[in-house]
């Protein structure tokens, strides 16, 4: 189970059952996603064991309870007989402790599941403050609970809560392993606090009598001490053993120290219980690089996570500890209890750990021991049996990415395998969209990370996979490689497929059946693994292993082949015609060969080499890794040019040009960075002063007439003061603008740049500049602390002249334009609007900033951006995204502006960008798609384009795990509809040219609309539908990056598709099966940083997809007045036709139907009447199919 952000995604971890002489391997697969609605503090598991059936008191529900007999899904209160005994405790902000269980199920189509509620406690009241009660929670892993299997106990029942008064901060708190001598049924409980007045820490020992939990005290303080620690030093950690009865580990800033609790349960002994603490063992220091001014030296890492294996089932001496720091130091340690030692078994690098840091499992081996020496007599006792235990590691990084590791234990050293990667993409700091080539393909740039976990990641929409069946693991397990081969290149479908097996090759043909196994008779080599597979021009199979090549015609069974006694080849690819690109390795040396097979399919010869012909070698300086070859036509011409690009193992990239029967070097670059070059990559570097900080960057592009645009970068900094004291160092004092241009080097230095970075300007401020804007024409906007100024080039002088200033009382961190209105944001006065002017009627022209409005409520803004001349959206730090705007014509907006939407998204969205958008032949959004329905006459009915108005906006949250938290993000999406704007910015409405649409299946979504303008309308949702005329659609989607790593993105939609999500959502928040996991009520949530207006969740709406059909057919059925506009938006879009004769398509569809209406089932497909239950599963089948195509959106639709 990981936590990202606000959502809990649950991941399957597959390991591969191999013998310990095998290098372990495994994988870590998404199962399932779901937000929150709320900020986890603390999150453990706790395993239930059910009472035996022959309970009959505790085995079965209440009479009142009738769903609780029925139901198989958990719900409050309930957890069913074959559920997972696995259980998750949580405390949020919601103050609420929180039991939680995933129910899941398998179909045709894959696995699928939820999240549910089973049982709250109320522990705190609702906030993050993490001085309360639920910042950390402790589980006993010793004692599984056992639980009934049918009622749990509803809230208030069965709840036993006791307080312990601790006069200090808690740190850590760890339940210790009980000892098998004691026959009291009692858990220790540890806890590690600071105690302010002395500025001391101590660990305290609890005894909880087990037998009298729910009568009686819970715990009574059998135990404490003061840790004999540095008192400069923090102890970070508390770690109980669980091979070891009663002992722990606390981790300071510099060493490890193990402590024994003896006699600790005193209740019947009459003992007094004592804490021993042993030899502790000093961590391992670190080498800290200096430079010109920091000098270089050593200090002990700063351990962020630590963790132990599961308890062993054999009894042991030994007990392994892992401990990783944010630095990338990663160790193991090994305890031995006789006599108490410690040490490190193993120390790895380059690998930063968070707080998170979990053994997931462990694998163990039987092994002999090898430790006899070579003169011992062969009549000596047989080696003894040792145990070999294989730990699989799962880290995560703060500000990076983490992984799955192996740790592997041999009987002289530990052995670490990287078995899979982990994505984190937090924090985004900054991205950028760039314009697709095709619908489908938007792409975003989106730095990530930071240290040398920074990186620039791109970021595609995914595409979503159907399965349509499954072979399972008969046919194809071990498989290494797969193929799929056409049999003529216009040919839609493949005909074959190689699949490559370790030591084998395999052959499949698609037919009508399915797959038929034609490997006997395809022609190529069987008992070998494939390289490389394809067909070639002529319709020939090609094969490539690593000793040779064959080429067969599938149908015949004819084959030539090319084999080499000394080249073993290692990658190939095929280029054009009948013409391929091997990669070879002879005696270590790396080549590329050009190899074109010169046979014909209907040519019957023997087996020669002959067949084939070498056109070209390219000697290669490391051995290649990966191979790609593609073609690109040139422009105005029919000619074609080849490449390839190859990775290798230095590693390297290298990009060739094949030219007939030659191959060009075009493009080579080395990846790794050396000591000598450790900044290798960067291109240009301009150094600032001592004790200056970068706060803003922006690109500033000037047009220039007859030329292209010149472009400039225009840098914003802070110069802290050069006391270098504590309290002047925390704030700059002053500033700079510095505007660089980029043009090529003229001198080498010793990183043989080609670039460099040219001053051109620079000006000095008297605060910091924490915000850039361009502004029209040879203009920018800076902020310099709370001055907003407009600054302008003088082309005569050349030299950025002030133009323009308006002082604000607060300091600006952001400025978006929009034509001549400024929009501002500060972290006290929320967003104001200016526009700048320029007064004619006096020489020379006088030009100023003149303040229009500002938002009444106060908001620490994020950032915002400017949509139209009167709209804006803005983030604040709070987690929150609002629009605020003011038009003309609303008395509501004469003083300041007013909120078009706001609500709480939980994330920080900290930079907002406009999407770019397609001409409108290449648009592929058109409206919502409907399912095929027959019509009378046998036909399908068609969905034309209206002219019906868009002013409701979807945000989508992208969290990349695996998926794009970017991630992907892994990602799943979900999203939130709203409506924004104004009144008054209607452009001129181009006429619409109405396209047909079929839907051939529920999977379609494939649809065109026209481009629009992006505008607005009304706020007020109620008269939206009112509105004569409508605005048209817009075709911009807002996309916004949060600290979190996720992406969000806003689009606009019809206003009667928000009045029946709007309708629908209202019903889910009062649905017990659509609540949220944390105890948090929904509209509590969403008004967080501000109250929610004018929203739509889809987070929430996504839940309703997830439901049953009878469930849906409840969540719509209870509002009034759904089903009503669900058909006035049928009827607008001239679809009643085609649903006239609606009926459910599934069995489980009209057997809820017969329940509801109390009748009997006559036939699988017979067409219901229309009644009251029909309008209802119409109105569900139409807002299914909507959901679900909002589900689909990219960032240009």
């Amino acid at each position: 189970m990981l936590i990202q952000g606000t959502y809990l995604a649950l991941h399957r971890l597959n390991i591969e059952d191999t013998d310990h002489d095998t290098q372990p391997a495994g994988s870590l697969e998404l199962v399932h996603e779901q937000p929150v609605f709320g900020t986890i503090k603390d999150i453990k598991s706790l395993a239930f064991r059910f009472e035996d059936e022959e309970d009959k008191g505790k085995g079965k529900a209440k009479d009142g309870d009738k769903r609780a007999v029925r139901s198989d899904v958990p719900h409050l209160g309930y957890l069913p007989k074959d559920a997972s005994p696995t259980v998750l405790v949580v405390t949020s902000d919601s103050g609420l402790l929180s039991f939680v269980t995933f129910h899941g199920h398998k179909d045709g189509l894959g696995e699928s599941g939820y999240f549910h509620i089973l049982k709250e406690v109320e522990i705190a009241e609702p906030g993050l403050d993490y001085a309360e009660v639920g910042a950390q929670l402790a589980i006993d892993p010793s004692r599984i609970r056992a639980a009934e299997p049918y009622q749990i106990g509803r809230p208030s029942q069965n709840t036993q809560i006791s307080e312990i008064d601790i006069n200090g901060t808690i740190l850590g708190m760890e339940f210790l392993s009980p000892d098998s001598t004691d026959e009291d049924d009692n858990a220790i409980l540890a806890v590690l606090f600071h105690n302010k007045e002395t500025s001391a820490y101590h660990i305290a020992t609890f005894c909880i009598d087990l037998k009298t939990i729910l009568t009686g005290p819970m715990s009574i303080k059998v135990g404490t001490s003061q840790l004999g620690t540095n008192p400069l030093g923090s102890v970070l950690h508390i770690k109980a053993l669980p091979n070891f009865p009663c002992s722990l580990v606390y981790i300071d800033e510099e060493k490890i120290t193990l402590v024994t609790v003896e006699n600790s349960s005193p209740l019947s002994t009459k003992g007094r219980t004592t804490h021993m603490h042993h030899t502790s063992l000093s961590l391992l220091k670190r080498e800290l690089e200096g430079d010109d001014n920091i000098p270089g030296g050593s200090t002990y890492p700063l351990i962020s996570a630590c963790d132990t294996p599961p308890q062993s089932p054999f009894p042991t001496n030994a007990q392994a500890l892992y401990l990783g720091s944010d630095t990338g130091e990663l160790y193991r340690v090994n305890i031995n209890n006789a006599p108490y030692t410690m040490n490190f078994e193993m120390v790895s690098g380059e690998r930063p750990v968070g707080k998170v840091m979990q053994v997931v499992a462990r694998q163990q081996f039987a092994a002999m021991s090898q430790d006899r020496d070579d003169d011992d007599d062969d009549d000596m006792d047989p080696p003894e049996e040792i145990v070999l235990n294989t730990d699989f590691l799962l880290y995560a990084g703060e500000q990076g990415d983490g992984g799955l590791l192996a740790i592997k234990e041999e009987e002289t050293h530990i052995d670490l395998f990287a078995i899979t990667h982990l994505q984190n993409c937090a924090p985004t700091l900054d991205f950028c969209m760039r314009e697709p080539s095709m619908p489908g393909r938007d792409t975003l740039y989106v730095c990530t990370g930071m240290r040398n976990q920074g990186a620039i990641q791109k970021i595609r929409s995914g595409i979503s996979v159907e399965s349509s069946g499954s072979s399972g693991n008969q046919f194809f397990a071990g498989a290494t490689g797969l193929w799929g081969i056409k049999t003529q290149a216009a040919e839609e479908f493949d005909t074959f497929l190689v699949v490559s097996f370790i030591q084998s090759t395999k052959v499949m043909q698609s037919g009508e059946d399915g797959l038929e196994d034609v490997s006997g008779s395809c022609g190529l080599d069987l008992n070998v693994a494939t390289l490389a597979a394809g067909r070639l021009s002529n319709g020939m199979l090609f094969q490539v292993h690593r000793s040779g090549v064959v080429v067969a015609n599938p149908s015949t069974g004819i084959r030539y082949e090319m084999s080499s006694n000394e080249a073993i080849f290692t990658l190939a690819h095929w280029v054009k015609d009948s013409t391929l690109i091997l990669a070879q390795n002879i005696g270590g040396v790396s080549s590329l060969l050009l190899v074109e097979f010169k046979g014909s399919s209907a040519q019957i010869e023997d087996q020669a080499s002959t067949e084939f012909q070498v056109l070209a070698r390219k000697t290669l300086s490391a051995e290649p890794t990966t191979f790609h070859c593609w073609q690109e036509m040139h422009s105005g011409s029919d000619s074609i040019s080849y490449y390839c690009s190859i990775g290798t193992l230095e590693p390297s990239v290298l990009v060739f040009h094949i030219l007939g029967n030659t191959i060009h070097d075009v493009y080579s670059e080395s990846l790794a960075s050396t000591e000598e070059s450790p900044d290798q990559h960067v291109v240009a570097e301009f150094r600032l002063k001592s004790g200056e900080a970068v706060y803003s960057l922006t690109e500033w592009k000037i047009p220039r007439s007859g030329k292209s645009d010149a472009v400039y970068i225009c840098v914003g900094t802070g110069q802290f003061s050069p006391t270098g004291s504590e309290l002047s160092a925390a704030a700059p004092k002053t500033g700079r603008l510095v505007v660089l241009s980029i043009k090529q080097s003229k001198k080498q230095d010793r990183r043989n740049r080609k670039f460099e970075l040219d001053l051109r300007w620079a000006m000095a401020m008297s605060a910091p500049v924490f915000a850039i804007s361009p502004f029209m024409d040879m203009k920018l906007l800076i902020s310099s602390g709370p001055m907003l100024k407009l600054l302008a080039l003088d082309l005569e002088k050349k030299t950025l002249v002030e133009r323009a200033a308006y002082r604000e009382r607060w300091p600006i961190f952001q400025i978006s334009t929009q034509g001549s209105m400024i929009c501002t944001g500060s972290r006290r006065e929320s967003i104001s609007f200016y526009e700048y002017r320029v007064m004619q009627n006096s020489d020379p022209h006088v030009e100023k900033i003149v303040f229009l409005k500002s938002a009444p409520s106060a908001r620490m803004v994020s950032d915002c951006l400017a949509v139209s001349p009167e709209f804006a959206v803005g983030a604040d730090l709070s987690g929150g995204v609002f629009g605020v705007g003011y038009s003309k014509d609303d008395p509501n907006c004469q003083h300041s502006l007013v909120d078009r939407f706001s609500f709480h998204v939980g994330e920080v969205a900290h930079k907002i960008r406009l999407a770019k958008t397609w001409p409108a032949e290449e648009r592929s959004l058109s409206g919502i798609s409907l399912s095929q329905q027959a019509d009378e006459n046998g036909g399908v009915f068609n969905m034309s384009q209206g002219t019906h108005a868009t002013t409701a906006t979807s945000l989508v949250s992208l969290s990349f795990s695996s998926s794009s938290q970017l991630g992907g993000v892994s990602a799943s999406c979900l999203w939130i509809v709203h409506p924004w704007a104004s009144s008054d910015i209607l452009a001129a409405a181009p006429s619409f040219k109405k396209k047909a649409l079929t839907i051939e299946d529920t999977t379609t979504t494939a649809m065109a609309i026209d481009h629009v303008p992006f505008t607005t309308t009304s706020t007020h949702p109620e008269l939206l539908s009112q509105q004569q005329p409508r605005p048209l659609p817009s075709t911009q989607a807002l996309v916004a990056s949060t600290v979190t790593g996720g992406l969000i993105g806003f689009w606009r939609l019809d206003p009667d598709i928000f009045q029946i999500l709007h309708t629908l959502q209202e019903s889910l928040q009062k649905n017990d099966d659509c609540r949220p996991v944390l105890g948090n009520q929904h509209s509590r949530y969403r008004s967080l940083s501000s109250p929610a207006h004018a929203t739509v969740d889809g987070d929430l709406l996504a839940r309703f997809l997830a439901l049953s059909h009878g469930q849906q057919i409840g969540a719509v059925e209870r509002p009034v007045g759904l089903t009503r506009l669900v058909d006035e938006w049928i009827e607008s879009r001239g679809l009643s036709r085609g649903l006239a004769e609606f009926s459910c398509s599934s069995k489980h569809d009209y057997e809820q139907q017969d329940k509801l209406q109390q009748r009997p089932v006559h036939g699988f497909l017979a067409v219901v009447p229309k009644t009251k239950v029909e309008d209802v599963c119409r109105s569900v089948h139409v807002i299914v199919f909507i959901l679900k195509y909002l589900q689909k959106l990219d960032w240009h639709q």
